[in-house]
């Protein structure tokens, strides 16, 4: 049954991100309270606790009491950040009830907003979360590539690369954003085996300017900083999320405006 802030649509919502490559005390000491509100024993959150951050089980705690939850909190709590996403993930495929499974998410997502946290939870992953604005737009330029899965697949690996931590793959984000534009750009123009930079210069009249200006310019920034990347290259995770937030906007618009 849904609480009081559910039935009445009470949600914080806007809160700044402010958390991203770290996961605070509170938040560790949730997540194993997360855990046992959606039926996991405790034994189980020690197990994967431990296999997820590479410690081993008190040999002689071996009872499922307040002791051992004691134990498993501590190692969690000395855990590198990182790893504390690993385990929200395990908990997820180790919850067999598809009803829990839909409320860890919930939960879990409620929190990342709630607290600030940079981070979203899809299908038992942890992914980069920008900004209520920036999230409408990726799930709209998604929404306007149903019909292209491979334009649509890039635009998911680019959110994947984004993703990966302790380090996101800016390189991998920024291709793979870039290869989206492409694909639907060769769509629309039936130029399958022609690169961005070639369509735009053969059919420029059927852009509304200067939005061909911005996407050669995209596109040679993409070229210098996700395909052919020179030593020290690399581009930073401002620059990649840039890109993403670019490319999901010019999807939308380029749907609907190319014929």
């Amino acid at each position: 049954m849904p609480n009081f802030s559910e039935r009445n649509n009470l949600r914080t919502t806007n809160i700044p991100i402010v958390i991203r490559n770290d996961a605070q005390d509170d938040f560790r000491m949730w997540l194993i309270g997360l855990a046992k509100q959606v039926g996991l024993p405790i034994d189980t959150i020690r197990r994967l606790v431990c296999q997820k951050t590479y410690q081993a089980e008190d040999p002689y705690n071996w009872s499922p009491n307040e002791y051992m939850e004691n134990e498993t909190k501590e190692k969690l709590r000395n855990a590198a950040w990182y790893y504390v996403y690993d385990v929200a993930e395990v908990f997820y495929g180790s919850i067999s009830s598809p009803t829990k499974k839909q409320e860890y998410t919930s939960e879990l997502n409620t929190y990342f907003q709630t607290n600030g946290y940079g981070w979203k939870f899809e299908n038992g992953q942890v992914l980069f979360r920008g900004s209520e604005v920036e999230e409408q737009a990726f799930a709209n330029a998604v929404q306007s590539l149903s019909t292209n899965r491979t334009a649509q697949n890039e635009l998911k690996l680019a959110l994947d690369d984004l993703s990966k931590r302790p380090t996101a793959d800016t390189t991998g984000a920024v291709h793979h954003a870039m290869a989206a534009v492409e694909c639907l750009c060769r769509d629309k123009f039936n130029a399958q085996s022609q690169t961005l930079g070639a369509i735009i210069q053969r059919n420029r009249s059927a852009f509304v300017r200067p939005i061909d200006d911005i996407l050669e310019k995209l596109w040679g920034f993409a070229s210098n900083h996700g395909r052919h990347v020179q030593t020290g290259g690399a581009a930073s995770e401002e620059d990649a999320e840039l890109v993403l937030n670019l490319c999901s906007s010019l999807i939308t618009y380029l749907s609907k405006t190319l014929p």
